[in-house]
């Protein structure tokens, strides 16, 4: 399960560098990668770790919008 969280971080992180250096790449590209990572985390047993790492993802997704 850690594995799969620190997987989880270090694709948010990659996202994140991506947004800040205006990449062409759309945000909702980026959300369907990192809720891949959720679900996985998710169908490990994850279900709090996974709703906790949606809404970071939604609050991201909200901040890019801005």
């Amino acid at each position: 399960m850690a594995e799969l969280v620190d997987s989880f971080y270090k694709g948010l992180k990659r996202s994140v560098t991506l947004v800040l250096k205006g990449s062409t790449t759309s945000f909702s590209t980026l959300k369907v990668v990192l809720s891949r990572s959720i679900d996985s985390i998710r169908d490990f047993g994850g279900d709090d770790q996974a709703a906790t790492l949606e809404l970071l993802v939604e609050r991201l997704e909200r901040d890019v919008d801005e």
